[in-house]
C-alpha cells in the first residue's frame, strides 16, 4: 500500500487513526515501518455464468516481510456458491513450502439469517532448518522478481437458480477465533520465524460498497477485524495488526440460451459441422459432451422448433440444414406412426429417416438394417440408441422391423424424412 497516492487502504487507515472509523485502542501493538504494507486480495469477477464452476485467485500483492505461513478463513453464501476445492499457487509450490491445507464447513450465519459456508486454508514453508533457508531463499527471489504472488485459488460452481441472475456473491475474511487471519513472516536478522501479523482491515469491494470494519462484536463474525481480539493480539509474541484485505465475490450472469437454434457448441455460429459432431458424440457420450453450458447446449438442440430438445427429428433436421436440404422450419408438417414390440423385436409401419429407442438399464441390442448404423450410451440408469443413416445424400428410409433389444424399452423417438417429429405409438411390450 505504500508508493500509492491516497489508495483506498490509506484513506481507511487515515480514518482509523483520526478517529473516524474504529476507536483502536491506545495499547494496541503498533506496526514497525516493516510491517506495514502487507495486502492481500481476494480476486473478483463480474461475469461468471450459472451452472458453471468458477475459480478465484487469493493473491499477496504486497509483502515487505518474507511471509513464511498463513491461515486465511473466508466466507461466502452457500445459496450461490458451492465450495469444490482448494488448491496452491505457484508461490506455494514452486518455492517448497512443505505444508498446505484447507478445510470447509457450512453451519455459520449471516445477520440475516442465511447460512455461509466457511473455508479455513492454511500454509507454511516450514522450520529454518537447511530445507527452510533454501525455501526462504526461493521466496526472496520470487518477491523480488514480481509484483504479485498467487497464494491459493478456490474452486467454486455457481447456483442454477434464475433467482440469482445478475446478484453478487462476494467471498470476505471471516473470523471464528482471534487467531484467524493473519501472515507469519521471517525474522532475518535473528533466524526465527517471528512476527504474526493479523488483518487490520477489510475494504468490501462490492460494486461501489466501501466499509471499513472494525468493530466490537461476540466471535464469530465475518464483518472485520474485532477490538475484542485485542487483548489476544497484545500477548502474542510481536502481534500486530497490519494487513490490508480487499474483499472478493463473484458476479452471477444469467445461463446463456441463445437466441437461434443449431448451435450446439454456442460459438455464435449455428448449424456447421462442429454442432453436427458434438450432437453426434452426445448419442456415444451422454451430457457430459456439454461442457459449456448444459441448459443451453441442450436448449440450441431444438434444431426444428418443436419444443423436444436432444431428439431423432433434430439431428435430422441439423443434417439437412448443413447440407443444404432443409425445407423451412415452418414447413415442416410433423406425423404419427406406430411402433410394435414383439420378443425384442421392434418395427415401425411409416417410412421414417432416424430413430432413438430409450431402455431401462443397461442394456444390449442389434440393429437389424444392413448399411445403417447405431450410436449408443448408457447414462442415469437408462441405455440411449441412435439409429441412423451415415451417408450425406439423406435419401434413404426405413420401415418394418429395424431394431432388436434385450431390455424394457421406455420410450421411442422417431423422424420424418424432412426432419420432423412423430407421435409415435408404442403397441406391445
Amino acid at each position: 500500500m505504500r508508493g500509492r497516492s491516497l489508495s483506498i487502504a490509506t484513506v481507511l487507515y487515515v480514518l482509523a487513526l483520526a478517529g473516524l472509523g474504529d476507536n483502536a485502542s491506545a495499547t494496541d501493538p503498533a506496526p514497525t515501518d516493516s510491517q506495514k504494507g502487507f495486502e492481500i486480495e481476494i480476486e473478483r469477477t463480474r461475469r461468471s455464468m450459472q451452472g458453471q464452476s468458477e475459480t478465484i485467485d487469493v493473491t499477496l500483492k504486497s509483502a515487505p516481510l518474507i511471509p513464511t505461513g498463513f491461515d486465511f478463513t473466508i466466507s461466502f453464501d452457500t445459496r450461490v456458491l458451492s465450495f469444490r476445492w482448494a488448491t496452491p499457487g505457484d508461490f506455494l509450490t514452486g518455492c517448497g513450502w512443505r505444508s498446505f491445507d484447507y478445510d470447509y464447513q457450512d453451519t455459520a450465519y449471516s445477520d440475516s439469517g442465511n447460512a455461509i459456508g466457511v473455508i479455513n486454508v492454511t500454509g507454511w514453508f516450514g522450520g529454518l532448518d537447511d530445507y527452510g533457508r533454501r525455501s526462504a531463499k526461493n521466496i526472496r527471489k520470487r518477491l523480488s522478481d514480481t509484483s504479485s504472488v498467487v497464494l491459493f485459488t478456490l474452486d467454486f460452481m455457481l447456483t442454477n437458480d434464475r433467482t440469482f441472475e445478475g446478484s453478487w456473491a462476494p467471498l470476505t475474511p471471516y473470523w471464528t477465533t482471534c487467531d484467524d487471519n493473519w501472515l507469519s513472516s521471517l525474522d532475518e536478522k535473528n533466524g526465527a520465524v517471528g512476527t504474526k501479523a493479523f488483518v487490520d482491515s477489510v475494504v468490501w469491494l462490492n460494486y461501489s460498497e466501501l466499509r471499513d470494519y472494525h468493530v466490537s462484536v461476540q466471535l464469530p463474525a465475518y464483518n472485520g477485524s474485532q477490538d475484542s481480539c485485542q487483548a489476544y493480539y497484545r500477548e502474542v509474541a510481536n502481534a500486530v495488526r497490519s494487513i490490508t484485505v480487499k474483499s472478493g465475490g463473484i458476479g452471477v450472469m444469467g445461463a446463456y440460451v441463445p437466441d437461434y437454434r443449431g448451435d450446439l457448441d454456442l460459438n455464435n455460429v449455428p448449424c456447421e459441422e462442429r454442432d453436427l459432431e458434438m450432437f453426434l458424440d452426445y448419442f456415444r457420450n451422454g451430457k457430459d459432451v456439454f461442457r459449456v453450458n448444459l441448459m443451453g447446449q441442450m436448449a440450441a438442440s431444438d434444431v426444428n422448433y418443436d419444443g423436444v430438445t436432444l431428439s431423432a427429428s433434430d439431428l435430422v433436421y441439423l443434417r439437412r440444414k448443413i447440407t443444404g436440404q432443409a425445407v423451412p422450419d415452418c414447413e415442416l408438417k410433423f406425423d404419427s406412426a406406430v411402433c410394435t414390440i414383439a420378443d425384442g423385436l421392434l418395427s415401425v409401419n411409416k417410412p421414417v429417416q432416424a430413430a432413438q429407442v430409450v431402455l431401462e438399464g443397461e442394456a444390449f441390442h442389434k440393429l437389424l438394417l444392413d448399411g445403417w448404423v447405431t450410436l449408443y450410451h448408457f447414462e442415469d440408469s437408462t441405455t440411449r440408441i441412435l439409429v441412423y443413416d451415415p451417408t450425406p445424400a439423406l435419401s434413404r428410409t426405413f420401415s418394418g422391423e429395424f431394431l432388436k433389444v434385450y431390455g424394457k424399452v421406455k420410450s421411442v423417438d422417431l423422424s420424418t424424412p424432412e426432419g420432423a417429429w412423430v407421435d409415435v405409438t408404442i403397441e406391445g411390450h
